[in-house]
């Protein structure tokens, strides 16, 4: 739980230029838009975003690198310290009312909820977490007018030369958090990208890529990943990959790794003993 409990000890202004303008906000709506917006400037290939839902707000947080696939320590430390931005904005009391972490669930998770004080959720299809809005166009704590000004112009002059995240990337990122809904479909990702899905398949076949192969590299790294964590039961796995039932998940193990799921857990135990 080390990412857990090192993030809660950060304050707000651990995230850098993109905490200060935040603190310095003249609004809570106003920092946390800001905070999202600003995000990719304090860690690249990796997005933050406040959706609204059901009355309540989600802030939330994913690496847009499917490749990363270690992801538990990086996601706790920094919903933990989302968690702190949020009591500098509502006050030291604030409870979340859920929290959501994409990683499958680890072996013990009451440090969790200690640290959140709410019911926390995991194998999700995103970093998140949920809160009653309140006011939000209350004054922040910290809010200076002039220093919110000249360090958001700052943030905005860095941004520019700031590259976009490859579209393939973007594509597999978007497919990694939808399949433990299931097999995610090409309209749904397409729609999420804000691209019609020709253009998502014209585009994806010029760089020499279909849609399907899209999903089977998702799905394969991730089985490999996922195959070495012994506290993982085979049929979760094939739960979080997509398969509504095991067997598909086998015969996919088989195609790409030569070999059952349980022999290939058995292998890679056998290779950390």
């Amino acid at each position: 739980d080390f990412g857990l409990i090192y993030g809660r000890s950060f304050p707000a202004s651990s995230h850098g230029l993109v905490g200060d303008i935040a603190l310095a906000a003249p609004s809570i709506g106003t920092a946390l838009r800001q905070f999202t917006d600003l995000f990719p400037l304090h860690q690249e290939a990796s997005e933050a975003r406040l959706v609204e839902e059901a009355g309540l707000l989600r802030l939330e947080y994913r690496i847009l690198d499917w490749r990363i696939f270690e992801r538990r320590q990086d996601a706790e430390l920094t919903i933990a310290m989302f968690q702190n931005l949020l009591r500098e904005a509502y006050g030291p009391g604030f409870r979340p009312v859920e929290v959501h972490f994409e990683h499958p669930e680890p072996d013990d998770c009451a440090t969790h909820e200690a640290v959140f004080g709410a019911p926390v959720f995991f194998g999700q299809r995103t970093n998140a977490i949920i809160f009653a809005p309140g006011d939000l166009s209350r004054r922040m704590k910290g809010a200076d007018a002039g220093r919110f000004a000249r360090l958001a112009a700052e943030a905005y002059r860095r941004r520019l030369p700031h590259g976009r995240v490859p579209l393939g990337a973007r594509v597999r990122a978007e497919i990694r958090s939808r399949l433990p809904d299931g097999s995610p479909s090409i309209l749904d990702v397409a729609d999420a990208l804000g691209l019609a899905r020709w253009t998502l398949q014209r585009r994806l076949n010029d760089m020499g890529l279909t849609y399907a192969e899209a999903v089977q590299d998702v799905r394969r790294a991730l089985a490999e990943s996922y195959l070495k964590q012994p506290h993982l039961s085979i049929s979760g796995i094939a739960q979080l990959l997509g398969y509504a039932e095991l067997s598909p998940f086998s015969r996919a193990c088989r195609r790409w790794f030569g070999a059952s799921p349980e022999r290939i857990r058995a292998k890679a135990l056998d290779l950390k003993a």
